[in-house]
This record gives structure tokens, C-alpha cells and sequence, in this order.
């Protein structure tokens, strides 16, 4: 078991919990049930990086007695504080779970958690760099580089981050390269692909260089633009305060400030309540809702599956929109994916079975080939599918530069 965990049994953990001063993270579990370990390589990254919190952990097993006089039934995570009434996180917990309660319960900064330090590229290595450099160089002049919705390698090609490594594993990338998958999760966003790109890339990423922030902070750049039209995308102007409210209380995290976890988590509830609904009509505002959210507080570099979401989901729906929208797109033009998708869907369930067979789905398009169409629409939707590629290289382009400049300024 790593330091600085500490493994108790019931007697050894009640002597503890009466001497310990400061804030006692306890779990309990049984070490041959799925999840244990992972549970207990995240408290001791944090025991790491968070020294006033204790963490300790034990075997549920014949330890009934104890955990019955303490009032415990596993597996579970509570955390114990002087003067406070114990708390638990529900059950099955996450590492970026943990993080974000522990956010809530006052124990970490901003609930941004430094992770790996300060996340030096290559771990300093200029030899590690070079390997890294020559392998992407070598995969984009065979063309074997793509761009995707998400991290993808196979058969020898595929995204940017997957080509650095040869997978899309989150922690490999993380432990061959030095650098936070927050960071690979901006190369991914910025459909980084080509040779001239990682020529620009490299001279820029210094061994060494501290990448802490840097995905946070190109982020609440993209969504403060006062040349990108968010007032007028959104065209809420609630959901457009919630916006504005987050670039406030995030100006604030740039400062150095501690934002009072209660005002992230009262963001967190208002935008929410604008994520549910069905309406087809409101399917932007939704997103942009729930992209707010997800950002609520900002998640820790390495919050592997934040980052995926926040970015390569919610961010790059917002980015499309954004697109489609400086190109003439109008704001009911955003619910036809979901009204065709309804149409289809409903049409399907009258099917025998409620299934479509080839042939009835080929009947099902000629029906709603003949019902009266949009053409405008239409032809908004083919100009985009035309021009996809270079619109959204010309939109990243900007974006790409401001990640070059924070790669410039980077501490080494």
C-alpha cells in the first residue's frame, strides 16, 4: 500500500479518529471489490498534495464490530472534521467525484488540485521532447494524423494526443509525456493535425514548460470573446448571465483569489435548471447550459472525463454552433437535428415490432422527403457540409495562435 495512506484496523482507527487534529478522509471498503484500488491511489494523491487532510482507509472485512459501534456500513468515504457533523460522498465514487466534494467541503483551493505539481512538459527532458517531436513530425508526412470527435488510434493513425502515445489512454499520455490530459484535450478541440502545426507546436512547448491552467485558461479566453457573438448565439439572456457570471468568478481564480465554493456550486444549481427539457427549439441553449455547468468549478487538469465532456463534447458542439451561426445559420435552424430525429423515431415505433427494416426506413425518407421542406434551411445545411473543414480551420486558427502565445508565456 502507498505512503502515506495509512491501513487501520478498528481499534487503531478509534484511537485516531480521537487524536488526529484536522479534517480525517476515511474509507472503508473491502480490498477484493471492483473500484477499491483506484479509490485508494486517488486518496493518496491527494494525502500528496493536500497535507492537513488525513487519509486512512480499512479493511471492512471482520472489521463489523467497529464499523457497527461507529455507525459505518461500507463501503463508503467520510469525512470527519472537528466541530462539524460527518460526511458522506454517495456511493460508487469517482476520482473527479472526490475532488469536487472535497471542493465543496472547503478543502481544496478553487477546486482546481495541483496535480503533478505544475505539469513540466516532458518532464524536463529536451531528449524526451525530441522523440515526441520526430514521432508526430513522422506520422503527419505519412498522413497518418486525422481529426475525430474524440482521442482515436488505430490501425497506426488517428488523433493528435493517440499519435503522441500510440493509445488514447488518458494516464498513459499523462505519464509518457509529463503533461495533463487537459492539455491533450485542447489539441484534440483544435483539430491539430498537420506537419506545419506541430513544427509550431514544438518550438513553442519547452521541456520543462509548466502547463497547470493552460486549458482553463484558453477556455474562459474562447467563451469571453468580444469578437465571437455569445449574446446573440445564445439568445437567452438568463443563460447568457450565467455565462457572464462564470467569466466573473473565473477572472477571480486568474487573480490568485479563493472563489467561496458556494458561489461555484450556486452557478452549478442555476445552470442546471437549464439543462432539462425536451424542447427541440431550446437544444443550444441547453448545451451552452450545461457546458456552464460542467465548468463549475473548472475542473483539475487531470480530470480526465471532465475535460472529454466539457471540451471535446459540450465545447465542440458550442464550436459548430458558433460557426454555423457567423455563416447565416438562424436560431431555429438548431432544432432540426432533434425535430428529425423525433419524426424519425416516431415513425419507427408505428412499425410492426417498433423497428425499421431497410426497406421501411427507405419508405420513411421518401415521406419525409415529401413533406413541405425548409429550402433555405437546406441549402444553409449543404453550404455548411461543403465548407465545413476550411470554415472551422479559418475559426480555430485564431484560437490556435492564443494557445501558441500561452505555450510562449508558459513558466519553465
Amino acid at each position: 500500500m502507498p505512503e502515506p495512506i495509512h491501513e487501520f484496523d478498528g481499534d487503531m482507527l478509534e484511537a485516531a479518529l480521537m487524536a488526529t487534529e484536522g479534517p480525517i478522509l476515511l474509507y472503508a471498503g473491502d480490498p477484493d471489490a471492483a473500484g477499491y484500488s483506484s479509490v485508494i491511489e486517488t486518496l493518496s494523491k491527494l494525502h500528496g498534495r493536500e497535507k492537513r487532510l488525513h487519509c486512512v482507509w480499512l479493511d471492512s472485512r471482520g472489521q463489523a464490530q467497529h464499523l457497527d459501534r461507529l455507525g459505518l456500513k461500507p463501503p463508503l468515504l467520510m469525512l470527519l472534521q472537528p466541530l462539524a457533523t460527518p460526511a458522506l460522498l454517495p456511493y460508487p465514487v469517482t476520482v473527479d467525484g472526490i475532488e469536487h466534494w472535497l471542493y465543496e467541503q472547503g478543502l481544496l483551493k478553487n477546486g482546481l488540485s495541483p496535480g503533478r505539481g505544475d505539469w513540466r512538459a516532458f518532464y524536463g527532458d529536451s531528449q524526451l521532447r525530441d522523440f515526441f517531436y520526430q514521432r508526430l513530425r513522422w506520422h503527419a508526412r505519412a498522413g497518418h494524423i486525422d481529426t475525430w470527435n474524440a482521442p482515436r488510434w488505430h490501425d497506426g493513425q488517428g488523433t493528435i494526443s493517440a499519435a503522441m502515445v500510440h493509445d488514447t489512454d488518458a494516464e498513459l499520455f499523462e505519464r509518457m509525456t509529463g503533461m495533463p490530459y487537459a492539455f491533450a484535450c485542447v489539441l484534440e478541440f483544435l483539430d491539430v493535425a498537420t506537419r506545419d502545426q506541430i513544427d509550431q507546436l514544438f518550438d513553442v512547448l519547452e521541456p520543462g514548460c509548466k502547463l497547470r491552467d493552460v486549458a482553463i485558461n484558453l477556455f474562459s479566453a474562447w467563451l469571453a470573446a468580444p469578437e465571437l457573438p455569445w449574446a446573440e448565439l445564445i439568445n437567452d439572456s438568463h443563460i447568457d448571465g450565467l455565462r457572464r457570471q462564470w467569466l466573473t468568478l473565473d477572472a477571480q481564480r486568474r487573480r490568485g483569489e479563493i472563489v467561496p465554493a458556494g458561489e461555484w456550486r450556486e452557478l452549478r444549481l442555476a445552470a442546471s435548471h437549464m439543462v432539462s427539457g425536451d424542447d427541440p427549439y431550446r437544444t443550444l441553449q441547453r448545451h451552452v447550459a450545461e457546458l456552464i455547468m460542467c465548468a463549475s468549478p473548472p475542473p483539475a487538469d487531470d480530470a480526465h472525463r471532465a475535460w472529454r465532456h466539457l471540451l471535446l463534447g459540450l465545447g465542440s458542439y458550442a464550436k459548430v454552433s458558433m460557426v454555423r451561426f457567423l455563416h447565416g445559420w438562424r436560431h431555429q435552424d438548431f432544432a432540426m437535428e432533434m425535430l428529425l430525429f423525433r419524426w424519425f423515431s416516431e415513425r419507427e415505433a408505428r412499425e410492426p415490432g417498433g423497428r425499421f427494416t431497410p426497406e421501411t426506413l427507405q419508405q420513411a425518407q421518401r415521406e419525409w422527403e415529401a413533406q413541405p421542406q425548409d429550402q433555405e434551411y437546406i441549402a444553409r445545411e449543404e453550404a455548411f457540409h461543403e465548407n465545413a473543414r476550411v470554415w472551422l480551420s479559418t475559426f480555430d486558427h485564431d484560437w490556435w495562435l492564443y494557445l501558441l502565445r500561452l505555450l510562449r508565456e508558459a513558466p519553465v
